[in-house]
């Protein structure tokens, strides 16, 4: 009988020293909070990057037509010269034809 009873005494100071306790319980708790504390910032960091991403793309969008325009201006400018030299082509006996 003293021998069962040693037996179930073990197991139960196993399950004890297996068993969490409150201590660690609310250690445990407090890095959870400190986590998710931590994701919150994380979150509106990412909210933040990705608003500052959309106006640096609406930015580039707006530099794109600004050069685009230079550019055409640019050829515009230059064109006419680069068919006579290159084509042959003639603009202005080009436009009289034309009207």
């Amino acid at each position: 009988m003293a021998l069962k009873l040693a037996n179930i005494m073990g197991r139960v100071y196993t399950e004890i020293a297996n068993t969490v306790t409150k201590v660690e319980f609310n250690d445990l708790k407090n890095i959870v909070a400190e986590l998710a504390e931590a994701q919150k910032r994380t979150e509106e960091e990412i909210r933040e990057l990705v608003a500052e991403h959309r106006k640096t793309r609406e930015h580039l969008g707006g530099l794109q037509h600004t050069v685009g325009y230079v550019l055409e201006d640019r050829a515009y400018v230059g064109l006419p010269a680069l068919l006579e030299k290159e084509m042959g082509i003639n603009s202005l006996s080009l436009l009289e034809g034309i009207l």
